[in-house]
């Protein structure tokens, strides 16, 4: 393995890496813009909440002005009829609109993962070395000692040629 393909090699990888980190920084961009408009529904929802609690306290004490003006006109079940009628107006929407927020952070929170595992299963496809084994290692050795050139050797392993190099010399550091 020459100096220059090593540094071919590098260069791809390097380059691969670049497109890899690339990738990530605009899905990270997309993420984060979905991000901020689930935060602005959550901003919605807590004003929605806020204004529903100051409409209750609102209602509550014209309950009670009407309670204290007719206090013979409404029992007790009827107020509390009333009362069920006016939270559910005003609560019914609020539920809708946490549910669908609920709906959208589960399908953000899916879509993240599908896209950490398509990222994480890319890297690992590139990090992939191919390995020999010790009785493949043996047919290489005796195949060069045979006479066979370390191209031919390296089509029939199906391996690089500078792998073929590197086993041979450590067979000879070992002989």
């Amino acid at each position: 393995m020459t100096i220059d393909d090593t540094l071919l090699y590098l260069g791809g990888f390097g380059a691969v890496l670049t497109i890899i980190i690339i990738y990530i920084i605009m899905k990270d961009s997309e993420q984060s813009k979905k991000v901020r408009y689930l935060e602005h529904s959550i901003d919605k929802l807590h004003n929605q909440l806020y204004s529903a609690e100051a409409q209750l306290k609102e209602i509550k004490s014209k309950l009670d002005e009407a309670v204290q003006a007719n206090t013979n006109q409404y029992s007790n079940d009827e107020i509390q009829a009333l009362i069920k009628q006016e939270l559910k107006e005003i609560l019914e929407p609020i539920g809708e609109t946490l549910s669908q927020a609920e709906l959208s952070m589960k399908e953000f929170q899916e879509s993240i993962q599908k896209k950490f595992e398509t990222v994480e299963n890319s890297v690992k496809q590139t990090m992939m070395i191919p390995q020999t084994s010790k009785s493949d290692e043996e047919k290489i050795v005796s195949m060069y000692k045979a006479g066979y050139s370390v191209d031919e050797i390296a089509k029939q392993f199906r391996i690089g040629a500078g792998e073929v190099e590197l086993i041979i010399r450590f067979a000879d550091l070992n002989a």
